[in-house]
């Protein structure tokens, strides 16, 4: 092989390694990245359980995949807090949703054999986090005067 093959040769076999070197990096970015969020029928059923306050959505990555998470704060008409969340888990029961067995008797965990992946916590609204709810519930907290102990959190996620 002459020298002047043998350089084509090399310069070729760089060319190619780069375009797979470029390809890789493509598809490690953009064709490997997994975002998981709840359907938004999903949304509907936990909106649908009571008076939303206030509501937000937060994104966390871990390992190439997003995971979307929503978060509501909702009334549902209890009359003190034991009653909002066993009323909140009973109007989820309706909607199909299985609740998981319960180690700590201030949250209710279940997930949805309708809604492949889907799974949602309830708990008691607690006025010492107030910094991790929605603006929009603190403020109709404060302006409509309404007992945050009546109140429920219902986080909701997408495992699949």
């Amino acid at each position: 092989m002459s020298l002047t093959n043998a350089m084509g040769l090399r310069k070729a076999s760089c060319a190619l390694g780069t375009a797979m070197i470029v390809l890789g990096t493509y598809l490690l970015v953009s064709g490997c990245a997994v975002t998981l969020r709840a359907d938004p029928a999903v949304l509907g059923e936990v909106r649908s359980i009571g008076k939303v306050l206030g509501e937000s959505e937060t994104e966390s990555f871990w390992n190439g995949t997003t995971e979307v998470d929503n978060k509501f704060v909702v009334d549902v008409g209890g009359a003190n807090a034991q009653e909002a969340l066993n009323k909140a888990s009973d109007l989820l029961r309706k909607r199909k949703w299985i609740a998981a067995p319960q180690k700590d008797p201030q949250i209710v965990q279940m997930h949805s054999p309708i809604w492949k992946g889907a799974y949602l916590s309830i708990k008691l609204f607690d006025p010492l986090h107030v910094g991790m709810y929605p603006e929009a519930a603190i403020k109709a907290i404060k302006e409509k005067s309404i007992d945050p102990e009546v109140l429920v959190i219902v986080n909701v996620g997408q495992s699949e």
